[in-house]
């Protein structure tokens, strides 16, 4: 699907001065006998624009140009395209090729993908030929992308791969075409790359989805042939997967995003806005309703140059969503809901239900008390891959404050819940059940720690005795997920106060976006307004997901978040694996032989069990020893 509008309040008018409305088009039917349709909205309903176009259509795309709406299709490798005009008026082709995409504004421009890549501007009803055909440099995966940065200035981008290697290819047309530095990375490991452009006036920006342990999205703009990358990754979820993204450029030359991310069990839809140095969430309600359905590829326009207006499809149906609101959300959580009825301390229930934090509508899936605050990290422990959600609980009036090693003090009677889960079937967030849910209640005499085990049947969970604790949960393709339950003392090893004693309530980790039940937000300014912790802007943690760091620091980043607490200064010394600490300064040098991981004892900790971390997990973590064993590999010397 495709989706158009214009692109600025001068293009957003007829020659007549009247304002052209959203246009959508589509293929409908099955594979050999796919048709186009085409719909223009106006007063709140939908309404066809003529009979069905093609005979078996694919890559369809649409534009909008003074003189009204343009399509264009392909069908037995050869693009079709016609005007509107009352009724459908075919058009001379703009090309042969696998794909054709199309932009409009001032002009309409059309760019055909194959064994070569031609692209046209419409003049009346002929195509003109834009400059010299390009050569694709390789094989073309996913969907290719034009863009109309003024009259006669198309940018055109696609992907390519070559064995594991994809690469994203961008050229701008002036006088001739200029290609800009390419993009390589490595290919994912199932499912397509995607790629998106933007252009206006001497403004390029791209987005794409690219993977490193999870599937991030990205972002980068230039004015000249080389990328400078927006900000961090476009994620509510750094861990979880985000993809799909469809990027324009707004009237103010600020690029806008639109992506999909599955947060938890949740399909959710995102748009973010690049103001000033950070990427801003526009709005704050996921553009996809339904959480349940996962949307086909986003498109993207702006009406008026800036409000905007997101295409997909869902099982079959269409979808568009177009945001009216402020540019920047406000808070996910505008009040802190009461407590009442939530209640822990020192001395818990035996089972779970009995605090009143929890309901289970669903077997295996508790609802949480509205009075818990949910927050998540960038960066977290690893727990042998369990599905982690995590909640504040306050005395009523109260609030968090920072401390001098960066982590977040709390009142007496304070307490954070993290619950555990695993997937019978991995992969489908539908088979997620919960296996542990773990308290740490602020006491008079220092953070005490609890774990409560779940049945069987997921009706209820009991507390533990102090004492370690394993448990085999059956998968359904065979085999078992063992989760480890632990002590109450290895609760207090970890949450001490040499960098904690909350390890990942810290501003540094806090700083990301939220899914707050289908309300995205910024995370720290909405702890802040609802009066749980400070809000002072700081830079995140880099994510230990994030290709664009590198790897030493996203490896520093990694243990920062799984070993500082018990290797700093103040607690076990032989390392300082802090992420602020100097290399040279860390003690890291002398478990490493620089371009052999193998023999490099911090590896082999990592890598094996028993190992580092020795509490915790069972199994080691195949991003760790990614990235370690990439940071090593490269190096010649360690300070």
């Amino acid at each position: 699907m495709e989706t158009s509008r214009p692109r600025s309040p001068a293009s957003s008018r007829s020659p007549r001065g009247a304002r052209l409305p959203s246009i959508a088009a589509w293929t409908v039917g099955a594979v050999g006998s796919r048709q186009l349709v085409v719909s223009r909205r106006e007063g709140g309903n939908w309404f066809a624009l003529g009979a069905p176009l093609g005979a078996d259509a694919t890559s369809p795309s649409v534009a909008l140009d003074p003189d009204g709406i343009v399509v264009a299709w392909v069908e037995s490798g050869a693009a079709h395209a016609a005007r509107w005009t009352g009724s459908w008026i075919e058009l001379p082709s703009p090309g042969t090729g696998s794909s054709v995409a199309l932009a409009g504004g001032p002009e309409v421009v059309a760019a055909t993908f194959g064994a070569s890549i031609a692209v046209r501007r419409l003049a009346g009803d002929a195509w003109q030929a834009v400059g010299a055909e390009l050569a694709p440099g390789g094989s073309i995966v996913g969907t290719p992308a034009i863009a109309l940065a003024a009259t006669g200035k198309p940018v055109v981008g696609w992907i390519t791969q070559a064995s594991t290697t994809v690469t994203l290819r961008v050229h701008r047309f002036g006088t001739s075409w200029t290609a800009m530095a390419p993009i390589a990375f490595a290919a994912p490991p199932s499912g397509t790359p995607r790629m998106s452009v933007a252009a206006r006036n001497t403004d390029v920006a791209i987005a794409w989805d690219q993977h490193s342990g999870s599937s991030a999205v990205f972002a980068a703009h230039s004015t000249t042939t080389t990328w400078t990358r927006l900000g961090r990754t476009l994620d509510i979820d750094v861990a979880g997967d985000a993809s799909a993204p469809a990027i324009a450029i707004d009237a103010t030359g600020a690029p806008v995003v639109a992506w999909r991310e599955r947060v938890e069990t949740n399909e959710r839809g995102a748009i973010a806005r690049w103001t000033s140095n950070a990427w801003r969430i526009v709005g704050g309600t996921s553009w996809l309703a339904d959480p349940s359905v996962t949307p086909t590829p986003t498109t993207i326009a702006l009406h008026d140059g800036h409000a905007p207006v997101i295409g997909f499809a869902v099982s079959g149906a269409i979808g568009v969503a177009r945001w009216n609101g402020p540019k920047v959300a406000g808070p996910g959580m505008t009040s802190r809901p009461a407590l009442a009825g939530c209640t822990f301390s020192a001395s818990p229930p035996a089972r779970l239900l009995q605090t009143g934090c929890f309901t289970i509508p669903v077997a295996g899936k508790p609802t949480p008390h509205v009075g818990l605050v949910p927050y998540d990290i960038i960066s977290e422990l690893w727990s042998d891959g369990a599905k982690k959600r995590r909640w504040i609980a306050l005395p009523a009036g109260q609030a968090m404050t920072a401390t001098s090693n960066g982590s977040w003090t709390a009142p007496n009677g304070t307490f954070v819940v993290k619950e555990f889960a695993f997937e019978s079937t991995p992969g489908n967030p539908a088979t997620r059940r919960t296996v542990e849910t773990r308290f740490l209640v602020k006491t008079a005499s220092g953070w005490l720690g609890f774990t409560y085990q779940w049945r069987a049947n997921g009706t209820d969970a009991d507390l533990l005795n102090d004492g370690q604790y394993f448990y085999d949960w059956p998968l359904d393709g065979g085999g078992t997920y063992r989760h480890v339950y632990p002590s109450r003392s290895h609760c207090q090893s970890c949450h001490h106060s040499s960098q904690g004693p909350l390890l990942g309530i810290r501003s540094q980790q806090l700083a990301r976006f939220m899914d707050y039940g289908g309300k995205i937000a910024e995370q720290l300014p909405t702890l802040a307004a609802i009066g749980v912790g400070p809000g002072t802007a700081v830079a995140p943690i880099i994510a230990a997901h994030d290709p664009s760091a590198t790897f030493e620091q996203r490896t520093r980043a990694y243990m920062a978040a799984n070993c500082a607490h018990c290797h700093n200064p103040t607690n076990i010394a032989v390392k300082d694996l802090r992420y602020t600490t100097p290399l040279a300064s860390t003690n890291l040098c002398s478990s490493i032989v620089p371009g052999s991981p193998p023999q490099s004892v911090v590896y082999a900790r990592v890598t094996q069990r028993p190992g580092m971390p020795p509490l915790g997990t069972l199994a080691p973590d195949p991003l760790a020893e990614h990235l370690l064993g990439s940071w090593i590999s490269a190096m010649t010397s360690c300070p």
